[in-house]
């Protein structure tokens, strides 16, 4: 209630003060040398001068503190906290825009089971044939064998050596096995092209 009246108040003094101002109201007088250009009538008859230095008047009547800013509100700035701001003034901050979560990006070849052959030095020991699973980006298992009316399977066990070796390098750059270049090179062959194409 008494913030009401002191509120209530502290208006109509203010609307005073302006009324007054707009009509070229003056203090006579002056309380500091004669510059009535800075004095200012307050509630209760009180004439403030001193310029720019002297501290403004709030809507209680009371002075702010030294150092403190009066709002066009006749709140000093850094009002205490729990105290209610004057009409038509926000005291909040702007909420920031989110900033949009970018999409990951793919960092491997495309989860799946893929086929793909290659002939043994150009068709001359028969083909290679493999089936690879992706998953996770990451080559998880790789079945080769070749058609070769000599060879069951690949060439002195080629294909299960290079196929340890594709899984720990994740890729087509794997060494040969010695003694079965032709057939490694169509494995590498091959195992790029799934790699191209997933």
């Amino acid at each position: 209630m008494r913030r009401s009246v002191a509120f209530v108040l502290g208006t109509l003094t203010g609307t005073s003060l302006l009324v007054g101002a707009k009509f070229g109201t003056h203090a006579h007088g002056s309380a500091a040398g004669g510059d009535s250009a800075a004095a200012a009538v307050v509630a209760g008859g009180a004439v403030v001068t001193g310029g720019s230095k002297a501290p403004a008047p709030t809507a209680s009547g009371h002075p702010a503190k030294p150092g403190a800013s009066v709002t066009p509100g006749g709140r000093p700035s850094g009002t205490p906290t729990g105290t209610t701001p004057a009409p038509g003034h926000t005291t909040s901050k702007p909420t920031p825009k989110p900033t949009p979560t970018p999409t990951p990006t793919q960092t491997g070849p495309a989860d799946g089971t893929y086929k793909a052959s290659a002939s043994v030095d150009g068709g001359h020991y028969g083909t290679l044939s493999m089936t690879v699973t992706i998953s996770g980006h990451r080559i998880t298992a790789v079945s080769a064998s070749e058609s070769n009316p000599t060879e069951s399977k690949c060439y002195r066990s080629a294909c299960p050596k290079l196929t340890s070796e594709a899984l720990s390098a994740q890729s087509a750059k794997i060494a040969a096995v010695s003694g079965a270049t032709y057939t490694s090179s169509a494995y590498k062959s091959a195992l790029q092209a799934v790699l191209n194409a997933a």
